[in-house]
């Protein structure tokens, strides 16, 4: 499971920011109809993820947005797990 932002780093104050999943078997393979729970791991103050879960595609993906409502900077660990044991990606 890989996790990558698709709008760039870093995320902007008030605005939302999309980051994508994609889920593969140890040789590629895509994962499809598949649950993707999203995290900020630890929790961040004004840092808000969702919607979660999301269901991967037929290609592995799936998309959710984060958003930072403070004032400043943040800096915040999106995590995003799939599977029964399971498997983690992080940015």
């Amino acid at each position: 499971l890989s996790v990558i932002s698709l709008d760039g780093d870093p995320v902007t104050a008030n605005t939302p920011h999309l980051v994508q999943a994609t889920y593969r078997t140890a040789d590629g393979q895509s994962i499809g109809t598949q649950p993707v729970t999203w995290t900020i791991d630890p929790p961040v103050t004004g840092v808000s993820i969702g919607p979660s879960p999301t269901t991967t595609g037929a290609d592995g993906k799936t998309v959710t947005s984060i958003e930072y409502t403070g004032s400043g900077t943040a800096t915040a660990t999106v995590k995003a797990s799939a599977g029964t044991t399971p498997d983690i990606g992080t940015l």
